[in-house]
């Protein structure tokens, strides 16, 4: 299974997120783990900032 690293601030940001938000959250990072390669609208890889670097996109019950 893959690494997942996180900064600590994104942790502390995404702990206020509602539950529905960091389920879907938790998923993508399960499946990144697993070595499913997510696409968009999903991830979208950021190789300006380092390779292997993801966005991960989730939309709340408001489309947002």
């Amino acid at each position: 299974m893959k690494k997942v690293i996180m900064h600590e601030k994104a942790q502390q940001i995404i702990r206020s997120f509602p539950d529905d938000i960091k389920d879907k959250l938790g998923q993508s990072l399960l499946d990144i783990q697993k070595g499913i390669r997510l696409t968009m609208p999903k991830s979208r890889p950021m190789p300006s900032l380092a390779i292997g670097v993801e966005e991960l996109r989730v939309k709340g019950r408001d489309g947002i």
